[in-house]
């Protein structure tokens, strides 16, 4: 049975559809009518609306896992626009997976889930940043819909023991870590100087289609090295001073924990440009 990937035409959903078929799935692929379809021998296009049930509905039918990633991408726009695409589009995602009992559904979430880039004067508690302690402080319409995202695939994997729900923190989605790289550690101080491969983030994708424990989890998807070549424990003590360290930032290790998603998922916050393998292809 094929896999579907909703905000298909995006940036990342170019990659994990891309990636999804080299990896040997058949794809159901959507995004909103008169977006760039996606193409190839393995995949299906289903235009849909993502705040339309009955679209969602007939974008999942036949298929046993979603990787779901319509949605609006920044607070630049009206705040109930906001809620309704993304809060409201990955319910009907959250209801329609439960209807045709998929096993597996990924949402992507965002480090801004908990406050950060958006925020007046981003909170943060501790460093490293895990995903499972530190509480939001999300101000703007974004970080607020991704944190509810999360808290919806908590209830619905309440209602579903034996599945499994993925939330994906991802942040500062970039090609490579040349295009990453700045030399402005103001300018980025708000995102902790976070950053992931597209080529990660869409494996860490078919990777949380692939987990073998049911239930509701948060991972990081970042990168474990910063965006720029400044010592980690420079960066905390000048722009974070009144930060407690749970351990130490050595050399330029990131600033989000990202040991849950390695031990759960086997994904590696140090390969940038991960070789697809057999836990990413169908299973037999």
């Amino acid at each position: 049975m094929p896999i579907a990937v909703t905000g298909a035409a995006g940036l990342l959903g170019r990659h994990v559809v891309a990636r999804a078929v080299r990896a040997g799935h058949q794809v159901v692929a959507t995004d909103l009518p008169g977006a760039p379809e996606a193409s190839g021998g393995s995949v299906e296009w289903r235009a849909a609306d993502l705040t339309d049930l009955d679209a969602v509905r007939s974008v999942l039918a036949g298929t046993h896992g979603v990787i779901h990633l319509g949605g609006l991408t920044n607070p630049r726009h009206p705040e109930p626009d906001v809620h309704r695409i993304n809060v409201g589009g990955t319910h009907h995602v959250l209801v329609a997976a439960e209807e045709h009992g998929l096993g597996a559904v990924c949402l992507a979430s965002s480090i801004n889930a908990i406050g950060g880039v958006y925020s007046a004067q981003p909170r943060y508690d501790h460093f490293p940043i895990d995903e499972q302690e530190h509480p939001t402080y999300a101000e703007d319409a974004y970080s607020l819909s991704k944190w509810l995202i999360e808290q919806q695939s908590a209830a619905f994997a309440r209602r579903r023991p034996d599945a499994a729900f993925s939330a994906l923190r991802l942040h500062g989605l970039r090609e490579d870590a040349a295009s990453a790289s700045t030399s402005d550690d103001e300018r980025t101080r708000k995102d902790l100087w976070g950053w992931v491969s597209l080529d990660a983030a869409a494996s860490a994708c078919l990777l949380a289609l692939a987990r073998p424990t049911p239930g509701h989890a948060v991972y990081h998807v970042v990168s474990d090295r910063t965006t720029t070549r400044t010592p980690s424990a420079e960066l905390a003590a000048r722009f974070y001073p009144g930060v407690p360290l749970r351990a130490p930032l050595h050399g330029g290790a990131g600033f989000y924990a990202t040991g849950r998603a390695k031990a759960d998922m086997g994904w590696d916050a140090a390969v940038d440009h991960p070789e697809i393998t057999d836990a990413e292809r169908p299973r037999p």
